[in-house]
């Protein structure tokens, strides 16, 4: 069996990058993979802009506010700027975002000061330039905006619209088959024969996978016979998928024909994971630069190994720089029970405290149990060697949201 570390490892080693890019709308962008760096059309803001609602005057002339006061000569508006010369001695009734007329280098809020008539005046002396936003004080021209390799959040979307740009350029998603396999396996809400289960993979995998930059080609079924395999799986690249993914058929059971298949084939990179649950995935290469991921046929082992190695892999596919998995530190607030040899992801809860997060491990793990899946909100990562632990003891988890 080979370790969790080290199939990725063999994973990031082997997948190919994208070659293809497309352009697409700022609308059309969201969740996509940047394949250039995107650069700034203009400054943010594009001139010197008003902080405030108050008054645009001579920094210099605050010191006037006490004695005589200023004269409002007129107003600038969030749209509408006041394009007159500024008469010295005075001042214009300006509003937040609207610009600051070039002659100005000061705004003065309106709380700050008291306005009489057509003139305003201070209580307490004022000095020094206020309250303006400079020109290009968040975004300068031509600034990048971004890397390739960014997975595209709408706080992205947000200031590449603000910088000027309608459109960038992604990498094209890539597109996966999904595979389910199994004589026992019925569409989920058809008739259930005796011995037959519903195909839960069928909703799990696509609602997983619709939280990825990829194109979801459909789902396929297989019985457990080989010649069936083969038809299926020709369909699913003539299809044109990018990668593959079946749930069932790679353990070693007389039914299980998915992974002679792949030996058969040269296609098997490695089989079998030091990982519970997930002990039999399978990953390799069809026709050369096609990724193929065999996943458990138990629907939890299923959602752990794809949580944990095939959406990584799918990112990479498309040409997503990958920031480190989120984990974070807790406390057991019971004792876990845990058979030393491999890694174990059990699921469990975790909450927040006043002392730091409280994580607790659900007592039944075997991975046909969906309701347990379906509760949690966590994988506690237990190392390889450790064995039981007690309450109290320091673990690492994954949150799921």
């Amino acid at each position: 069996m080979i370790e969790l570390d080290d199939a990725w490892a063999q994973l990031e080693a082997t997948l190919p990058t994208p070659q293809t890019e497309e352009r697409l709308p700022l609308s059309a962008a969201l969740g996509r993979i940047l394949s250039e760096s995107p650069r700034a059309t203009h400054a943010v803001p594009p001139f010197p802009a008003s902080a405030m609602d108050g008054y645009a005057c001579r920094a210099a002339e605050l010191g006037a506010l006490g004695n005589g006061g200023l004269a409002v000569v007129g107003t600038a508006w969030a749209g509408q700027p006041w394009n007159d010369a500024l008469p010295p001695g005075s001042c214009i009734r300006i509003f937040t975002g609207a610009p600051v007329p070039p002659s100005c280098d000061s705004v003065l809020p309106r709380e700050e000061c008291r306005r009489e008539g057509d003139r305003i005046f201070a209580e307490e002396p004022l000095q020094g330039e206020r309250y303006v936003r400079p020109a290009g004080g968040d975004v300068a021209e031509g600034q990048p905006l971004g890397q390739p390799g960014l997975a595209l959040h709408a706080r992205h979307l947000g200031l590449f619209a603000a910088a000027g740009l309608d459109a960038v350029r992604c990498w094209r998603r890539p597109r996966v088959a999904l595979l389910s396999t199994g004589d026992e396996l019925a569409a989920p809400g058809a008739p259930l024969a005796w011995g037959q289960i519903h195909d839960a993979s069928q909703a799990l995998l696509p609602a997983a996978l619709a939280a990825l930059p990829v194109e979801v080609l459909g789902c396929w079924h297989s019985r457990d016979d080989t010649a069936a395999l083969e038809r299926t799986l020709g369909e699913m690249l003539e299809a044109g998928a990018d990668a593959l993914i079946s749930t069932g058929g790679v353990s070693v059971g007389d039914a299980d024909v998915l992974r002679p298949w792949l030996e058969q084939q040269g296609a098997l990179t490695f089989h079998r994971l030091a990982l519970k649950p997930g002990r039999p995935f399978s990953y390799g290469m069809l026709q050369g630069q096609r990724a193929f991921f065999g996943l458990p046929g138990n629907p939890v082992s299923a959602f752990a190994t794809f949580h944990l190695l095939v959406a990584p892999a799918l990112r990479v596919l498309a040409g997503e720089t990958l920031a480190p998995t989120l984990r974070l530190q807790g406390t057991l607030a019971k004792a876990l029970k845990k058979t030393p040899g491999r890694r174990d992801f059990q699921r469990g809860i975790f909450m927040a405290t006043a002392q730091g997060f409280s994580v607790e491990a659900f007592d039944a793990q075997d991975s046909h149990l969906l309701s347990g899946l379906a509760e949690a909100n966590c994988l506690l990562d237990l190392p390889l060697p450790e064995g039981d632990l007690p309450a109290g003891a320091e673990v690492t988890f994954l949150p799921l949201a």
